[in-house]
C-alpha cells in the first residue's frame, strides 16, 4: 500500500506498475488497487497528450495544434503545458488572417487598404512571396495617384504641352480613359485658346479689320479674358472711329456749294 502511494505521489508510472503488480500478488483488495490504476490510466492519456502537442508543435499544422491541444486538455495537462501550442497556433491565427487582408488590399488596389495590410502583415509574419506582392502593387498604385495629381495640376495650368506631358505620364502609368477624359478635355481647350490667341496677335500686328473681327470671334469663342481682348477691339475700334472720320469728311466734301 506505501509503495502503491508513494509511486502516485511522485507520479512515477513505472514504479506504479510495479507497485500495482506487486499489490495483485499480495491479493490486496481491488478497490485499493483502483486508484492506482485510474492514475495510471490518467497519466498515460497525458503523456500520449504531450506526444501529441510535441508533434504538433514541429509540425505547425494549425489543424493538428486544434487536435492536440483539445486533447491535452481532455487529459487535464496544465495551462503552463498547453502555452506553446495556444500561442503558436495563435500566432498561426494573425498570420492566416493578415494574409487574407493582403489578398483582398491587393484585390481592392486602394493605397491605403494596401498600406495598412502590409504593415499587419509584416508584424505577423505574413508569407514573403504575398508582401513582395502587395508592395508591388502598391508601388503602382502611388505612381498612378502621383499621375492623377500631375494631370489636376497640368489641366489648371492650361499650358498645353504641359497637359500632354502629363497625359502621356498618365497613360504610361495604366491610368484608364475615364482619368484621363477631363485631362484630355483640358487640352482641348487649352489649344483652342493658344490659337485664338495667336490668331489675335497676327491680327493685331496686321491691323486689317477683318482679321480683327475674326480673331475677335475666335477669341471670345475661346474664352479668352476681356484682357486678351482689349487690344484687338481696341484697334477695331480705333479703326471704326476713322473710317467714320473719312466718310464724315467724304460726305462734307461732296454736299459742298459748288458755287462759293
Amino acid at each position: 500500500r506505501r509503495r502503491l502511494q508513494d509511486a502516485m505521489d511522485r507520479g512515477d508510472a513505472a514504479a506504479l506498475r510495479e507497485a500495482i503488480a506487486d499489490g495483485e500478488a499480495a491479493s490486496l483488495p481491488e478497490e485499493e488497487l483502483v486508484p492506482a490504476r485510474q492514475f495510471l490510466a490518467d497519466e498515460a492519456r497525458k503523456a500520449r497528450a504531450r506526444k501529441a502537442l510535441q508533434e504538433a508543435v514541429e509540425a505547425g499544422d494549425a489543424t493538428s495544434l486544434q487536435e492536440a491541444i483539445a486533447l491535452g486538455e481532455r487529459a487535464g495537462l496544465g495551462e503552463a503545458e498547453l502555452a506553446t501550442a495556444r500561442r503558436m497556433l495563435g500566432d498561426m491565427g494573425q498570420r492566416s488572417q493578415a494574409e487574407q487582408d493582403l489578398r483582398e488590399a491587393i484585390a481592392s488596389r486602394r493605397p491605403d487598404s494596401l498600406r495598412h495590410a502590409i504593415s499587419q502583415g509584416e508584424a505577423a509574419g505574413a508569407s514573403g512571396d504575398l508582401l513582395e506582392r502587395a508592395r508591388q502593387v502598391l508601388a503602382e498604385e502611388e505612381h498612378k495617384e502621383a499621375a492623377r495629381k500631375r494631370l489636376v495640376e497640368a489641366a489648371g495650368s492650361g499650358d498645353p504641352q504641359q497637359i500632354r506631358d502629363a497625359i502621356q505620364s498618365a497613360s504610361d502609368s495604366g491610368l484608364g480613359e475615364a482619368d484621363l477624359a477631363p485631362a484630355r478635355a483640358a487640352l482641348a481647350d487649352a489649344e483652342r485658346k493658344a490659337s485664338a490667341r495667336r490668331q489675335l496677335s497676327e491680327a493685331v500686328a496686321s491691323k486689317d479689320p477683318t482679321q480683327l473681327r475674326s480673331a475677335l470671334q475666335a477669341g471670345e469663342s475661346a474664352g479668352l479674358t476681356a484682357d486678351e481682348l482689349a487690344p484687338a477691339r481696341q484697334l477695331l475700334g480705333d479703326e471704326a472711329r476713322r473710317s467714320a472720320a473719312r466718310q464724315a469728311l467724304q460726305d462734307a466734301l461732296s454736299t459742298r456749294d459748288p458755287a462759293r
